[in-house]
């Protein structure tokens, strides 16, 4: 019996111990599940920078491409499972940074951020919806010029314009240029479309193309084609198609004038296609040969004769002006044209024989080289910038002018300018014996009062006619005021404005090793710069 109860209880410790090993077990097993927790929590900075690093591949792939490609998804999903898994490891440390002062500041940083991000998406839909723009760039850029917007506001016909373009030459500039022109117009007066002459070849065989980026310009069964697709160009396509009347501007010739066909920098043939892209035909005149001012004649003009008019000649020219014709005349220092007495005669105003001196407003501090800052109102100035003549002569009005007659005097030189006589003096000074006080006049405008029975002559005495030269007519407003003057002459006020200018090129020309500092400097050396700066002031507030 004894014995047997002892087994018994020897059997019920045994079974007590088992136990016990079973708990201890749990509890080995309950540490080692700890201890894994415990070493995953160990790199939870590792796990939170690998997973924004992942976000930030991905946002800065897709802003640069455009879209999320595959590698981009992998990146944003594994950090996205990074960040969450960082959460799941530091709940307190989350919580904490949520509710930290620091973190309501940049909270509310970012939702300023995103507010002035609205408010300038905001604004640029309106502008956008109501089709306004505004360009600040220099020169203008990305905005046609005040002729053109001029020529377009009063259009009184439509006009369509067809641009047999490739789609793989790239269309964009063009189209945007076009987008200025549509805004500008009246209400569907200008409108435009791209064919491309591969894919629609039905559309080239109808308007008869054979090259590729013809610009065709339709009105009023008018049509006029052009290959330049320049703010120029398609301003001048518009005045021709719509126009319909070509004007003609007779230059004389045989005296040793500028030539129109000349492209050295004496020339005028930049002057010449200046004109033309006016829808003006420009045609040389001898008037030896014809004897006559053509009956067809929208303006004569005279630049810097070498040689003076013979008789017939400076008779034709002056009964051309009594008739009501239009004069051009742009003449040098020394330089005499055979009709002096008559203009003096008919209309007070005489070309001085001197030459302009202006110590104050002068380029590059060439006295003989004066520039001209400010302007009487006119319809030739209104708007025009600075021009400068090089080698200049007097203007003035000598005689009262006869009735019916105005004559204007459109610039002036400064008050320390003076007409010097003495073409000799390689030093000149003012000599107030000899010389004529400024200022002095270099442009007049004649305009006789139109009768029943005559006049209506207008005419333009320039001193000057290298201003309009081919080395400086595309300098400051030289070039305007060139054409503008033809435009007065030829009555065509509605044109007169500032041309479209060439595009200006900015950019500027590295040296090889100049490019590797700029391309550190940009994208090294500023990133590191600010992330160093941010790691100081973090270091400092801990």
């Amino acid at each position: 019996m004894d014995e047997n109860r002892l087994d018994e209880y020897e059997l019920d410790e045994l079974a007590e111990d088992d136990a016990d090993l079973d708990e201890l077990a749990e509890d080995d097993a309950d540490l080692d599940e700890l201890s894994a927790w415990d070493q995953l929590k160990a790199y939870s900075n590792i796990i939170i920078l690998l997973g924004l690093v992942g976000v930030m591949a991905a946002l800065v792939s897709f802003a640069w491409l455009g879209q999320i490609n595959i590698i981009g998804q992998v990146l944003l999903v594994v950090g996205l499972l990074l960040v969450i898994l960082y959460i799941v490891l530091e709940p307190r440390l989350v919580q904490s940074a949520a509710t930290a002062r620091q973190t309501r500041y940049g909270l509310n940083a970012v939702i300023m951020s995103l507010a002035f991000v609205g408010i300038v998406l905001l604004i640029n839909v309106v502008l956008y919806k109501y089709n306004a723009r505004m360009d600040y760039t220099a020169g203008q850029q990305y905005s046609i010029s005040q002729q053109s917007v001029k020529i377009l506001s009063n259009l009184t016909q439509d006009v369509h314009l067809v641009a047999f373009i490739r789609e793989v030459d790239g269309r964009e500039p063009l189209e945007d240029l076009l987008k200025e022109y549509v805004r500008h117009a009246p209400a569907g007066r200008f409108t435009y479309e791209f064919v491309d002459p591969d894919l629609h070849p039905e559309r080239t065989n109808q308007y008869g193309i054979t090259r590729y980026g013809t610009l065709v310009f339709e009105s009023g069964g008018e049509r006029r084609d052009t290959f330049g697709a320049t703010e120029q160009d398609i301003t001048g396509a518009i005045l021709k198609v719509t126009l319909g009347e070509v004007k003609r501007i007779y230059y004389l010739t045989g005296h040793k004038e500028l030539s129109l066909d000349d492209t050295a920098e004496n020339g005028y043939s930049q002057a010449k296609a200046a004109l033309e892209s006016n829808n003006y035909e420009v045609v040389s005149l001898n008037l030896l040969i014809s004897g006559t001012v053509p009956a067809d004649a929208a303006v004569v003009v005279l630049a810097s004769p070498g040689t003076p008019l013979g008789d017939q000649e400076a008779t034709a020219l002056t009964t051309y002006a009594r008739n009501g014709g239009k004069l051009f005349l742009l003449v040098d220092p020394e330089q005499v044209i055979g009709i002096e007495a008559a203009l003096q005669q008919d209309y007070g105003v005489f070309f001085e024989n001197d030459v302009v001196i202006d110590p104050v407003n002068s380029i590059q501090g060439s006295p003989l080289m004066p520039v001209i800052l400010q302007y009487t109102s006119s319809d030739i100035t209104n708007d025009l910038g600075l021009t400068f003549f090089p080698w200049s002569r007097s203007v003035s009005q000598t005689l009262a002018a006869p009735d019916g007659v105005t004559v204007q005097s459109l610039f002036k030189t400064s008050n320390q300018s003076w007409g010097e006589t003495d073409f000799a003096n390689a030093n000149p000074t003012f000599d107030p014996t000899a010389d004529v006080p400024g200022p002095m006049s270099l442009c007049l405008t004649v305009e006789q009062e139109e009768t029943a029975i005559g006049g209506g002559a207008r005419l333009v005495l320039m001193g000057n006619a290298s201003f309009a030269t081919n080395q400086v007519f595309d300098q400051q407003s030289n070039g305007d005021l060139f054409v503008n003057c033809v435009n007065w002459l030829a009555k065509d006020e509605a044109l007169i404005s500032i041309r479209p200018k060439p595009p200006v090129d900015n950019r500027m020309d590295l040296a090889p090793y100049q490019v590797p500092l700029v391309v550190f400097s940009s994208l090294c050396l500023l990133p590191l710069l600010i992330m160093g700066l941010g790691a100081l002031v973090w270091w400092r507030r801990r």
